[in-house]
């Protein structure tokens, strides 16, 4: 085989391996990165399933996530807000949310999310027990 020919294989698998993922596979890779801690990582998967499609409302939730663990809470912010434009009734979107805004030292926008969150869920434990905290 030659060299030429070679390198022809080598690019066409390649784009094949790019092109050919879809945003479920960036996510799900994103996940599993996630769940070793490895935050940057999973972000950029995020990131590649949103671009692939813009309106994967648990891609935005779990970047918000990994952006909580790595400080970013503006960027988490941003995240869960697209993701509750999304999907108005997930209601653990407002309960993080709400974390965010109080990491960001707003407590009454965090407290109206954690409210937001049961209202949605009442047997949202987490909402409960961070509206107590705040």
């Amino acid at each position: 085989m030659t060299m030429r020919k070679l390198i022809t294989i080598f690019a066409f698998a390649i784009t094949t391996a790019t092109f050919g993922q879809t945003a479920k596979d960036a996510y799900n890779n994103g996940v599993k990165k996630s769940e070793n801690q490895n935050f940057s990582g999973s972000i950029k998967d995020y990131d590649k399933a949103i671009k692939l499609d813009p309106k994967y409302a648990d891609a935005y939730y779990n970047r918000g996530i990994s952006k909580m663990y790595m400080k970013d809470y503006k960027g988490a912010l941003m995240d869960f807000n697209k993701t509750i434009e999304l999907k108005p009734n997930f209601s653990n979107a407002y309960t993080n949310r709400g974390a965010a805004k109080f990491r960001l030292n707003d407590s009454k926008a965090a407290i109206n999310d954690f409210d937001a969150a049961i209202k949605l869920d009442s047997t949202n434990s987490i909402a409960f027990l961070m509206r107590g905290q705040v």
